[in-house]
């Protein structure tokens, strides 16, 4: 019975430590290569849990299977840091440090598609009142949806004077009759210095994969801000820099590291 238990123990051990190492993989293999891998990366803080637990039970039992699962642990290095944050070496916060606020939201292009009319406009209504209420100093919008005037659906003009965010930046993927947009767009109170499109070369779905950032000033702290991609495909891609039509500066290239 002892031996059961322990080939049991050992097949489980294997099991978890392969999960562990597919893991690992995650973010140096494209999920168009093997689809079935993110699932592994999803797992891992519940694979890294019962790795331990085995790792306490062959060292309580004082086998050499304990030194495999340390092994196959740290083979893993600095990827356990990406899950599990350490309180060391936090830099602390300069005391004439000026704070503001940054929300993101997928607003399902205001409930467009609704119904009825009136349920429309209500739900509409009711993202403007949530988005006024949060009073974000920065708003980074996706799946945004914005008719051209005169129309009765203006949603960027009606941001703008709402947030009082007169400084946006915006892209739209798709342009139907009745002056209707879609797209991602980006909302500020302080300054753009540069702004720009990041687009991802996809030969069958032209212009449906991009992201937007923008370089925005607050006092004389410049900070980078990029909203969601617009994607619809899940193929491997190519990233390229893409400067789009500007609505109130020239494009620019950013001025920051790293962009």
């Amino acid at each position: 019975m002892a031996k059961l238990f322990e080939s049991l123990l050992k097949i489980l051990t294997v099991i978890c430590l392969g999960g562990l190492l597919l893991a690992y993989l995650c973010p140096f293999v494209h999920p168009s290569t093997f689809w079935p891998l993110p699932f592994f990366g999803l797992a891992y803080p519940i694979i890294m849990i019962f790795t331990l637990i085995f790792l306490l039970i062959w060292t309580f039992r004082k086998s050499r299977w304990a030194l495999v699962v340390l092994g196959v642990i740290l083979i893993g290095g600095k990827l356990h840091l990406r899950t599990v944050s350490l309180p060391f070496g936090t830099e602390e916060v300069p005391e004439n440090a000026e704070p503001f606020t940054i929300l993101s939201y997928n607003v399902r292009l205001f409930d467009l598609y609704n119904w009825t009319l009136d349920e429309e406009n209500s739900n509409r209504d009711a993202i403007f009142k949530y988005l006024q209420e949060k009073d974000a100093d920065v708003v980074c919008l996706q799946e945004f949806y914005h008719q051209d005037k005169p129309t009765p659906f203006p949603t960027r003009d009606t941001l703008v004077t709402i947030l009082n965010t007169k400084y946006y930046h915006e892209r739209y993927s798709h342009k139907l009759k009745g002056r209707q947009n879609f797209g991602i767009a980006m909302f500020s109170r302080f300054p753009m210095i540069a702004r720009g499109d990041i687009m991802f070369e996809d030969p069958e779905n032209k212009d449906n994969n991009y992201c937007i950032y923008a370089d925005i000033v607050k006092g004389t702290i410049p900070c980078g801000f990029t909203t969601c991609i617009c994607n619809r495909s899940s193929s491997r891609k190519t990233i390229t820099p893409f400067l789009g039509t500007e609505k109130q500066l020239p494009a620019k290239k950013s001025q920051l590291p790293g962009c």
